[in-house]
């Protein structure tokens, strides 16, 4: 006895819904890392190239014979090689600074970009929905980094206006024994906080995660409805 046209296409209907969700909750998902990496190219070990940076420092410094002196030597002619020592430090302070914001931009492309291929899984649609509900994932990442960012100019200023109001100091900023050693009123300084997320925010940021989500959700839903139309019911 042959299967009947009916049979098959509720078959095939299975066939189809067992391979979508395979490819959807397994397959998407385990790939959208490799597809990130290939589209950007990772930022390598940022502990190395911290260390590139200190080493490439310290050979210039040796090079050209700057070094911090004892602070009654330097005084003799007024801190001249702690200057050009503080410059060459800054300008260091300066690139970690730019290589740092470029690891974090590099690394939240990569992350947008498996991401944005994740929200095709409906776990993952969902699971973002929550994250920006919730005001957690890559948007308190953002923030995070925003608002430390801040806090970190904050306190420099904190103390460089410290230092200014100190006659005795030689006022070469975070370079060891030039700068003020008066004590700090401990409450005097900043404090970070870090503010939670805008409700409006966390909830644009869901927007699209959840009509993705919603979509999916339609269409199980009619193909389910199809299927079990198509289905021969037992008398």
């Amino acid at each position: 006895m042959g299967i009947s046209p009916v049979a098959r296409t509720s078959a095939t209907s299975l066939v189809i819904l067992i391979m979508s969700w395979t490819l959807l909750i397994v397959v998407i998902p385990q790939t959208s890392y490799l597809i990130s990496i290939r589209v950007v190219e990772p930022s390598g070990f940022y502990f190395e190239r911290l260390q590139y940076f200190d080493n490439q420092f310290r050979e210039t410094m040796d090079r050209e014979g700057i070094a911090p002196r004892q602070p009654e030597l330097a005084r003799i002619d007024d801190y001249a090689l702690e200057h050009r020592y503080a410059a060459k430090l800054n300008e260091l302070g300066g690139e970690l600074n730019r290589m740092v914001r470029d690891i974090e931009q590099n690394d939240i492309r990569q992350f947008n970009i498996a991401r944005s291929v994740n929200l095709l899984s409906p776990g993952f649609a969902f699971q973002y929905t929550v994250e920006s509900l919730l005001g957690t994932g890559i948007h308190r990442f953002g923030s995070f980094r925003e608002q430390a960012n801040q806090y970190r100019g904050a306190l420099r200023e904190f103390l460089h206006a410290r230092d200014a109001t100190d006659p005795d100091s030689p006022h070469l900023l975070f370079v060891p024994d030039f700068m003020s050693d008066k004590p700090v009123d401990t409450n005097l300084i900043p404090r970070f906080h870090l503010q939670p997320l805008d409700v409006a925010d966390g909830l644009a940021a869901a927007t699209l995660p959840l009509t993705i989500l919603l979509l999916e959700a339609a269409m199980a839903f009619f193909f389910a409805l199809l299927a079990l139309n198509r289905t021969e019911l037992a008398t």
